[in-house]
């Protein structure tokens, strides 16, 4: 039989009442002296942990009489539960569990928060441009109704903050990402994935350092986006070539032939909020030391892939820049800022609305299919990969003799002077 155990109330010098229990006989396995107000109260306690210990042992848990009826009141809602697939619950498993999910919801990160810290860290690797922020706060915040709009008139409802912003991060789930890309992001290929490429990188940012246990857009992929390339036809070359050489569209003409016979993007030869437009001492015509052919230096601010390159420039664009007296030829050669929207309109009245890099893939295109010669075409283009290359130039099977009379496209009164080979 259990020892019994001896529990004298002792008074303090404040009035109350105080119990020396020992470690072997503490519920804690440590020793403890808990005060009362009354002498009687203490005794009353005394009295209650000698029987329980006579009864049980001093391994038992001693409970007060509130945490006792806490302990039926639990065991009562367990039981209630009826529970089909935890029948064996336990009042201690189920103390445990309900702990750790307040813990983890003390640690919770909202979906803002994590994007915050995500977009930071990507910042500080790479430099961010003014698009791909734009495209962030779209996806984000919601879009415009258009590109002169007010800040005031974001379309929220349209911005996954507005819908998710305030929810924990390892609370949002497949189907609801799912579910906000369908509604306002399933327009085009392109689209889904603009939005879906923005939202990845957050719940990337969160797995990465253990914020949440599953990454929910690990199993959601990108739209096929693929398609034929955009090609100028021969009636819209010709076209073109028609509208540069009128008074309207002229100063658009060495922009315009350098877009299509020498390929440089856009954004390198007009410039955007990031970048300068190409300058004229860019276009070298007279090369002097180990370049012996005539070129046009992309600087590295300038490049996409921020290398820098040297474009040949054909015996046709020649022709096109040397119609441009030595005066004209000074300063940009064609800003977005100031000619944009009457290169806007030369595209209208081509017919090439909505064909974006129209004039790049034209010369991908022609040049490949004029010299066979993937690595030569990459190289003038700045293209890194050729599988990229394969799928939008490789297979083209341009109309009739296009390629052949694309590069004779030229100024009218200019000839190629029985040139037999072009620039390499």
């Amino acid at each position: 039989m259990p020892k019994r155990a001896q529990l004298t109330p002792k008074k303090l010098p404040n009035g109350n009442w105080q119990l020396n229990v020992p470690a072997n006989l503490s519920g804690t396995g440590s020793r403890s002296r808990p005060e009362y107000g009354s002498k009687q109260e203490a005794l009353v306690e005394a009295k209650r942990l000698r029987g329980h210990i006579a009864k049980h042992g001093s391994g038992s848990t001693r409970f007060t009489s509130s945490e006792a009826n806490d302990a039926q009141a639990a065991l009562s809602i367990i039981r209630e539960a009826n529970l089909r697939e935890h029948s064996d619950l336990t009042l201690k498993a189920a103390a445990r569990y309900y702990v750790e999910h307040l813990r983890k919801e003390e640690c919770a990160q909202t979906f803002e928060e994590v994007l915050h810290r995500s977009v930071d860290s990507r910042k500080i690797r790479r430099k961010w441009s003014t698009n791909h922020d734009q495209e962030t706060i779209a996806v984000m915040q919601g879009p415009l109704p258009h590109s002169s709009s007010d800040e005031s008139e974001r379309i929220k409802d349209r911005g996954f903050l507005h819908h998710y912003g305030s929810v924990a991060i390892d609370l949002i789930t497949e189907d609801q990402i799912l579910e906000f890309l369908s509604e306002y992001y399933a327009s085009s290929a392109s689209n889904y994935n603009r939005a879906l490429r923005t939202i990845k990188p957050v719940f990337k940012y969160a797995h990465d350092r253990s914020m949440i246990g599953y990454d929910p857009t690990h199993v959601i992929h990108r739209r096929d986006n693929k398609k034929s390339p955009e090609v100028l036809s021969t009636k819209e070359f010709n076209r073109v070539i028609e509208l540069i050489q009128t008074d309207e569209y002229r100063e658009l003409a060495a922009g315009i032939a350098i877009l299509m016979f020498a390929g440089l993007r856009p954004s390198e030869l007009m410039g955007n909020r990031d970048k300068n437009p190409l300058d004229w001492d860019k276009v070298i015509l007279k090369p002097e030391g180990v370049h012996k052919k005539p070129y046009i230096h992309v600087p590295p601010e300038s490049d996409k892939l921020k290398e820098g390159r040297l474009v040949h420039i054909e015996p046709n664009l020649m022709k096109w820049l040397e119609s441009f007296s030595k005066t004209e030829r000074t300063g940009p050669i064609c800003g977005f800022s100031t000619l944009g929207s009457k290169y806007n309109r030369l595209r209208n009245e081509a017919g090439l609305k909505g064909k974006h890099d129209v004039f790049r893939h034209s010369f991908g295109t022609y040049h490949y299919h004029q010299y066979s010669d993937m690595g030569r075409t990459m190289k003038q283009m700045g293209h890194t990969n050729p599988k990229t290359f394969k799928d939008h130039y490789h297979n083209y099977n341009p109309e009739e003799d296009a390629p052949h009379l694309y590069w004779r496209l030229l100024p009218n009164g200019a000839s190629l002077d029985n040139v037999v080979e072009f620039a390499s």
